[in-house]
């Protein structure tokens, strides 16, 4: 989007909380996530906000998202392993996305990123989707992320 000459910036942050929490509402949600990345006050502020309630799912596939967000089985937007790994370097982490083998969504990655994004937009998981080959280590990564979980509808993939 080409930003018009003599333009100044609008200070977000400097809005009162009822037009600002009308903007937030309207962000796409990978604007939320890369907004919420800037500062804890951004961060507590998008969690502050009255968002939209979706379904969220996470896939150990490789070569889909990592995390889903739905409404009644309809998928609304979805954060990529690329997204993600992209955004480890504002949070200074080393996490890699996938295991030593290359070829699996590694679980300390899916349990950082699921936790952070079920934080900020306050919301449990509860679609988890795995490959029919997948690991054992895949298959009890949902007792792994526990803390985030709702009644889990489990999807294998064939």
């Amino acid at each position: 989007m080409a930003v018009p000459p003599n333009t100044k910036p609008i200070p977000i942050l400097k809005l009162p909380f009822i037009p600002l929490n009308y903007i937030i509402q309207h962000f796409y949600p990978l604007t939320l996530l890369d907004f919420s990345l800037l500062s804890k006050k951004c961060r507590h502020i998008i969690k502050s906000t009255n968002l939209v309630k979706y379904d969220m799912g996470l896939s150990f596939q490789p070569d889909e998202y990592l995390i889903r967000f739905q409404r009644k089985d309809t998928l609304k937007f979805f954060f990529s392993i690329n997204i993600l790994r992209e955004r480890n370097k504002y949070l200074q982490t080393e996490m890699r996305p996938y295991s030593n083998n290359g070829n699996e969504v590694s679980i300390e990655f899916a349990k950082f990123w699921v936790n952070y994004v079920c934080d900020l937009f306050r919301t449990k998981f509860n679609l988890l989707f795995l490959d029919s080959n997948a690991s054992i280590d895949q298959m009890s990564a949902y007792l792994i992320l526990n803390t985030n979980m709702k009644l889990l509808q489990l999807i294998l993939a064939f």
